[in-house]
């Protein structure tokens, strides 16, 4: 059975994102990072069939973003750190993705609250992380799949990947 045709359970980000905002300020960045990455990861999983390729701290011009799924960059922080700043970070990384043709949208992220980003910058939303989860679900299925770059390409539709797989079947 192809892996469109598969009946799904998906399990939303809201309650990730709630239990995340409740023990954020005991967590460092890299561990917050992670389980906020596989969560949407996940997610894409359950509702696709596909889970996106995860890229960590890939270069840009002018530094690493913390990680991009497709066409999302995430910016993290800890609580202890202003969404400000961590937006401002993020705009950085979508002004270099840019610059090097990529063009993406942002997700900043400090544990509680979060922003989302357009692809030119503009904050789309922001508030509690949980209250912008429906929105960053929407994103993650139309952007977290999507081929950005010939290396991506090839991680996502070539031979060894399932979507390969699933159309040669």
């Amino acid at each position: 059975m192809r892996r469109a045709q598969r009946r799904r359970e998906v399990t939303g980000l809201v309650g990730v994102l709630r239990d995340l905002a409740q023990k954020a300020d005991r967590m460092t960045e890299a561990s917050l990072r992670h389980e906020f990455v596989q969560a949407v990861r996940e997610f894409v999983r359950q509702a696709t069939g596909y889970e996106p390729t995860v890229l960590l701290e890939e270069r840009v011009l002018r530094g690493h973003s913390d990680a991009r799924l497709g066409g999302l960059v995430f910016e993290f922080k800890t609580p202890r750190v202003a969404l400000d700043e961590v937006v401002g970070r993020c705009l950085g990384y979508l002004r270099d993705y840019r610059e090097e043709g990529l063009t993406a949208r942002g997700v900043a992220y400090n544990g509680v609250e979060m922003a989302l980003l357009s692809e030119t910058g503009a904050e789309v939303w922001q508030g509690r992380a949980e209250d912008g989860a429906t929105l960053l679900e929407a994103w993650a299925l139309l952007l977290a799949l999507r081929v950005v770059d010939p290396q991506h390409l090839i991680l996502t539709l070539g031979f060894p990947s399932p979507m390969f797989q699933d159309a040669t079947n």
